[in-house]
């Protein structure tokens, strides 16, 4: 189990992440917390120094990523092929809300809390754009929990951004 490698603050993080995806922890090669209902899958390594996970989109198993690996404020984050980058390792954290990616900027609705809203990423700053739950297995705004990130697509260079939830695979998480 996860709470045999990690310990401390990494252990908390995790545990409300997987709390959040369904409770179900498999220790193999690769971490693993997958919801019984469907999607965003985390992934990752045991080790404590990789806190971050990749998340992969329920319908197409890409990751959810930077674009073009930039940690610039407003940055696009995408669908793409996973590769064990930076650019798409990312750790939630429940008591402030923020999806945090290993570049060091958050995930950020761009104040567009509603049907076709953006998503990029931004400084991690005391705002509510920045704060998403997770509920079941989707990530939805705090701002508006009607509002989840959802996968325009389901091939690489997909754009991500927010819709309203439906229970559909391209706004689930796995």
């Amino acid at each position: 189990m996860i709470e045999d490698h990690v310990d401390g603050e990494h252990t908390k993080l995790w545990n409300a992440l997987n709390s959040k995806l369904g409770g179900k922890t498999y220790a193999s090669g690769v971490c693993k917390a997958t919801p019984t209902a469907l999607s965003w899958k985390v992934t990752g390594s045991h080790q404590k120094e990789k806190h971050f996970r990749e998340l992969r989109d329920g319908r197409s198993n890409l990751c959810l990523d930077v674009e073009g690996g930039n940690s610039a404020n407003d940055t696009n984050v995408r669908l793409w092929s996973c590769n064990g980058s930076i650019a798409q390792k990312w750790v939630y954290d429940a008591s402030n809300g923020y999806m945090r990616s290993a570049a060091g900027k958050c995930l950020d609705n761009r104040g567009q809390t509603h049907n076709d809203g953006g998503i990029s990423i931004y400084d991690c700053v005391d705002s509510n754009n920045l704060r998403f739950d997770w509920v079941g297995n989707s990530i939805r705004s705090r701002h508006n929990r009607d509002i989840a990130v959802d996968a325009y697509g389901d091939s690489s260079g997909a754009q991500v951004g927010l819709w309203s939830y439906h229970g559909g695979s391209n706004r689930a998480a796995k």
